[in-house]
């Protein structure tokens, strides 16, 4: 019952037709995976993954694991980290053979707070192995967060300051 309701909501709320909605998991059952889902908008010719922040215990741990990492040159939250690439693992192969399959412009990734951080990190890892989509020409890979917390450091953002971009409320305290 709950998966079917969220799919009605996300095409309801986005207007899309059920068919779009590629991939999702609305039930996740480790500390690192998220609640997800993968859509194709026909609109933008964009696939969109969007990833949910923090709403239950198991997402507040993976917030607590809190500690910096080196990273790809900068240094990163590694609870947002251990999340991103249990991500890449599981859905990277799927990823492209759908932009294979639908040949979008774009590659959106999107989350709000913890999924925000999630997206931002999962960005990264995909604009690396960016050639390895069957993409057509000039294809994007690009991430909007929603007050994401602060989970990289400013040498490591500003590599990414063309394709990544955050969304923040001045009186939010998450994102500080």
């Amino acid at each position: 019952m709950k998966k079917d309701s969220s799919i009605a909501t996300i095409v309801n709320f986005l207007c899309i037709l059920k068919e779009d909605i590629l991939l999702y998991n609305f039930q996740p059952s480790k500390v690192f995976d998220q609640v997800y889902f993968i859509a194709y908008d026909r609109r933008y010719n964009a696939i969109v993954f969007s990833i949910r922040g923090t709403l239950n215990l198991k997402d507040t741990l993976a917030d607590l694991v809190c500690e910096y990492v080196r990273w790809n040159g900068g240094l990163i939250h590694s609870g947002v980290l251990k999340s991103a690439i249990y991500f890449y693992k599981k859905l990277f192969d799927k990823l492209k053979m759908i932009v294979r399959d639908k040949q979008p412009k774009y590659l959106y990734l999107t989350g709000h707070s913890l999924g925000a951080g999630i997206a931002a990190a999962l960005t990264i890892m995909l604009k690396n192995v960016e050639n390895e989509f069957e993409a057509p020409p000039g294809f994007k890979i690009e991430c909007y967060c929603f007050a994401p917390p602060s989970v990289l450091n400013i040498e490591l953002s500003k590599v990414y300051d063309d394709c990544i971009f955050s969304y923040v409320n001045n009186n939010d305290i998450v994102p500080r």
